[in-house]
């Protein structure tokens, strides 16, 4: 079957012509495609026909105006014609001193592997931490504009200022980039080289090399790479795998789904097909895809194909194997994906990280919280002190300032934990004082406006400071590390000032603080340590993972998660790139207990409401008897229990409440959920055109 979703694309398209007179022929080996159509020639590689020869730009113009500096900063260039890179035509490219070029500001002092979702339409001649220093950029436009180059000459690295490194970058106007090497000194295996086009959505990236991998990549003298789009007349493929991830929840069904593209020019009819196996002898098929046809797929095309449903037998390992079939393919080395899934992983196993470079020079990272009403993480950061947030999904490119009317209790404090409150929907932010003599807590309303309650917690124990905090909902307190003294965690009333009780702490002091407590886990550590610990409900150590810098952290917790999903914490470091890392945990939510029942995503009722059995897409209403004054949410979720919709998220007074759905609804089946006080009660219903 074909799904009816497509993902399009710009058509353009860039012909197989002939290359520059750099010594160019056509290829006899290659490497990519990307998603879009990247391959590269390097004379590092046997059998490329790229010879290296430099071109020196130092003719041209010195620049000088770099923004904010010459360390990290980045100087805007027009180019002398329209650059077709990826989808778009480039008119101007950024260029920044740390070897790093792209649309969005390439301030990034720090490289990452591609791809990465900082900077959009991104080039890596030689991604590292680098400085003008003694050495100078020049760009260079011929008389004939034949090319554009920018050439670095005799840059030091910023760790190792005696290593200097003379490089540039030719672009043509026909959309090839080459990056040529000419003294290449001291450290070369810590940089990034490669392009990515956007944010690499699509498998929109082609990585020649990363901090010295693969070693056969490390840049020397004399060594030039070319990157150009090449569109065979008939090349169809697979640019990745959607679902399942590598990680399948035991006893689950897991939806096959790949993405294929129309790499050439050509219109044309295939069929996608494929297995899933597994790794232990005899290798047994357990999912067998029925060849699926794919017609009429129009040059540069991409489409989600789903191949049917992969029912995971158990505990184990396997491999899917999924590849298209169209015959005359002139490019075979796309068609076909194999990726390793499993249904288990290490404690602490590293899902993604994410460098946040634009929140400062670094070490501003603090406390982090999540809020189920926004699907975001909050981040208290310090130098100066503010409240961020980002999505929960996909940190990188969602960062926003939520402007908190942050306090100075003592002239100099600090923000650290932060903490949001799921029955009176407002954060905690606990101000520590100059010389960690004493920690403020204090509330703020959802919208950051200080709300005027505030708590000295010295009165809980004089000394030190406490770090880390999170909500417990299931004993409406919160669990905040102290750091120094007894070292433990302490479980506080904070809207009435009370010490509820503690957990006996570590012999060391840790910083972070993450509960769940439907099963009394408490995650902590902090960078003493460098380390990730799960205690059980007493404070012993139950599982333990490497975590350099460790700040704090804070476990994705949506108010129904969907239970073939990781259990995940996103944890802030405390290092110069501002990182944040995802973390799992070695669990599915399913294996936690969040089962349904009764039929549907959320568990049992235990509030009595009003609702329809049958909608229509735009008439929607239901109907809620509150026995009680109090706080009510109502929202509606999908067959998949993702939230679509709140209906009602407020103080009540007692009767009977009424709400309308206000978009329009999908046919299928839905549910409402709503929550009063700890009582939860979900209606399924059907919604028909």
């Amino acid at each position: 079957m074909r799904i009816p979703v497509l993902l399009l694309v710009s058509s353009l398209a860039f012909a197989a012509s002939p290359l520059d007179n750099v010594s160019h022929q056509s290829p006899v080996c290659h490497q990519g495609p990307d998603g879009w159509g990247y391959h590269y020639l390097s004379t590092q590689d046997p059998g490329d026909t790229v010879a290296f020869e430099w071109i020196d730009a130092s003719v041209g113009t010195l620049i000088t105006n770099w923004v904010p500096n010459a360390d990290d900063g980045y100087v805007t260039l027009s180019l002398p014609f329209n650059f077709p890179y990826y989808d778009q035509e480039l008119v101007t490219i950024r260029v920044g001193v740390n070897g790093l070029l792209g649309i969005t500001a390439p301030t990034l002092y720090q490289n990452t592997a591609l791809p990465n979702r900082q900077v959009t339409h991104l080039i890596a001649p030689f991604w590292d931490d680098l400085y003008v220093g003694d050495g100078s950029v020049y760009y260079y436009d011929p008389p004939d504009h034949s090319f554009f180059a920018v050439e670095y000459f005799n840059i030091p690295r910023f760790d190792t200022p005696t290593d200097h490194e003379t490089f540039e970058m030719l672009f043509y106007p026909d959309g090839r980039i080459r990056f040529n090497y000419l003294d290449v000194n001291g450290v070369t295996n810590s940089n990034t080289i490669g392009i990515q086009g956007g944010q690499g959505d699509g498998n929109w990236y082609l990585q020649y090399a990363f901090n010295g991998n693969p070693a056969g990549h490390v840049v020397r003298d004399s060594v030039s790479v070319l990157f150009y789009a090449r569109h065979f007349d008939h090349d169809v493929g697979i640019t990745e795998l959607v679902r399942p991830a590598p990680w399948v929840a035991p006893g689950s069904i897991q939806p096959v789904q790949v993405r294929v593209k129309n790499f050439g020019i050509g219109t044309e009819n295939f069929y996608v097909q494929g297995f899933i196996y597994d790794t232990l002898t005899p290798s047994d098929t357990v999912f067998q895809a029925v060849p699926t046809l794919v017609h009429d797929f129009t040059s540069q095309e991409t489409l989600t194909v789903a191949l049917g449903d992969f029912s995971v037998p158990g505990e184990g390992t396997w491999r899917a194997k999924l590849f298209t079939t169209l015959e005359g393919d002139e490019q075979p080395a796309n068609d076909t994906i194999s990726i390793a899934l499993a249904t288990s992983l290490r404690f602490g196993t590293r899902l993604n990280s994410w460098n946040l470079s634009g929140l400062g020079s670094g070490f501003n990272l603090a406390g982090i919280t999540f809020c189920p009403d926004s699907e975001r993480f909050y981040l208290a950061l310090q130098d100066p002190n503010r409240v961020y947030s980002l999505r929960a999904g996909n940190p990188s490119g969602t960062l926003r300032n939520e402007s908190f009317q942050l306090q100075d209790f003592s002239g100099g404090d600090v923000v650290w934990g932060i903490v949001f409150d799921r029955d009176r929907h407002c954060f905690w932010v606990g101000h520590v004082a100059a010389g960690n003599s004493a920690t403020i807590c204090a509330r703020y309303g959802a919208n950051g406006a200080f709300l005027g309650d505030t708590w000295n917690l010295a009165a809980v124990e004089p000394g030190g400071w406490f770090a880390g905090i999170d909500y417990d909902e299931l004993r409406d307190c919160f669990l905040s590390t102290k750091v120094g003294g007894t070292n433990n965690f302490y479980r506080l009333d904070l809207a009435n000032r009370q010490v509820l009780g503690s957990v006996t702490g570590p012999s060391v002091s840790y910083r972070a603080c993450a509960s769940l407590p439907a099963k009394g886990w408490i995650l902590s550590g902090g960078w003493n340590q460098n380390k990730l610990y799960q205690l059980d409900s007493l404070g012993g150590i139950t599982s333990q993972a490497g975590l350099d810098s460790f700040a704090d952290g804070a476990l994705y917790r949506p108010d129904w998660p969907e239970r073939d999903s990781l259990v995940f914490l996103l944890a802030t470091l405390s290092n110069h790139a501002n990182t944040i890392v995802k973390v799992a945990l070695g669990q599915f939510w399913r294996q936690l207990g969040v089962e349904d029942p009764a039929g549907s995503p959320f568990g049992k009722p235990g509030l009595v409401i009003r609702c329809p059995a049958v909608a229509s897409r735009s008439d929607f209403e239901c109907a809620v008897n509150l026995p009680e004054p109090g706080a009510l949410q109502a929202a509606l979720y999908d067959a998949s229990g993702r939230r679509r919709e709140i209906l009602c998220r407020q103080a009540l007074p007692s009767g009977e409440q009424r709400f309308v759905a206000h978009a329009p609804l999908t046919p299928g089946t839905w549910f409402l959920a709503v929550r009063a006080g700890s009582r939860t009660e979900c209606r399924k219903f059907i919604v028909v055109e």
